[in-house]
C-alpha cells in the first residue's frame, strides 16, 4: 500500500522526496563505519531513519548499500579459506546484516505512527562489487543470480520496492533489473554519473536508460 501511493503520486506528476545519506548520516553521529551501525549501534540506525520520516522524506531506503555475500567472500580465496581463518559464521554475516537493517527501517517506520503514514521503503541494492569499479563486474549471469538472491530477502523481509543504488554499467543494471522483476516488487534505478551524461563505464546515460 506504500508504493501504490507513490506510484500514484507519480503518475500526476507530484515530487517524491527521497531520504538522504544513511551510512555517511550514521558515521557523522560515531558509528564506526565497517560495522554499519547495525548490529554494536542499532538505535543510531533507527534514529537516522526515523528522522528523515520526520523530515517529510517520502521514501525512507535499507542501510544495505554494498552489503552482499560477495562483499565478504572476496576478501579470501574461496569459502573453504574463509570458513579456516574467518570467525565463525561469516559466510552468513550478510544475510544477517540484511535482515537487521530491513526491519530497522520498519521500526522506525511502525513508531512514527502517523508522521510515517505513506512512507515507502525501498530496499538498497548496490553493484555486487565496488559501485566505483565498473571494471571488476562479473558477468551476466552471476549478476543476475546474485542479485536474486538479495532481491529475495529484502521480499520475504518486507520492503515496498527495489532500489538498485549507483549503477555503474549497464549490463549490471539489466541482469539487476531482470531478476528484481521476477520477484514481482516494483523496480527503481539510480546510476553513478561522470561527465558528458556517462556512467562510470563511460557507457551514455541514455544508452542505460533505453536498457
Amino acid at each position: 500500500m506504500s508504493y501504490q501511493g507513490i506510484k500514484e503520486r507519480l503518475t500526476r506528476g507530484e515530487l517524491i522526496l527521497l531520504d538522504g545519506g544513511i551510512g555517511t548520516e550514521v558515521l557523522r553521529r560515531g558509528v564506526y563505519w565497517r560495522c554499519h551501525g547495525i548490529e554494536r549501534k542499532p538505535e543510531v540506525v533507527r534514529q537516522v531513519h526515523a528522522d528523515y520520516i520526520a523530515a517529510g522524506a517520502d521514501v525512507i531506503k535499507t542501510n544495505t548499500f554494498q552489503l552482499n555475500r560477495r562483499a565478504y567472500t572476496s576478501l579470501f580465496h574461496g569459502l573453504e579459506h574463509m570458513r579456516h581463518i574467518g570467525p565463525e559464521g561469516l559466510e552468513h554475516k550478510a544475510a544477517k546484516l540484511v535482515d537487521q537493517a530491513i526491519e530497522l527501517a520498519r521500526e522506525a517506520r511502525r513508531q512514527a505512527a502517523r508522521e510515517a503514514d505513506g512512507v515507502a521503503l525501498a530496499g538498497v541494492i548496490s553493484p555486487i562489487e565496488h559501485s566505483f569499479r565498473p571494471d571488476l563486474t562479473p558477468p551476466t549471469e552471476p549478476c543476475r543470480a546474485e542479485h536474486a538472491e538479495v532481491v529475495a530477502q529484502m521480499k520475504s523481509g518486507g520492503v515496498d520496492f527495489i532500489l538498485f543504488e549507483s549503477m555503474n554499467t549497464i549490463s549490471e543494471a539489466v541482469a539487476a533489473c531482470e531478476a528484481a522483476r521476477a520477484s514481482g516488487l516494483p523496480v527503481w534505478v539510480s546510476f553513478v554519473v561522470r561527465e558528458g551524461a556517462r556512467l562510470l563505464s563511460k557507457e551514455s546515460i541514455a544508452d542505460a536508460v533505453k536498457a
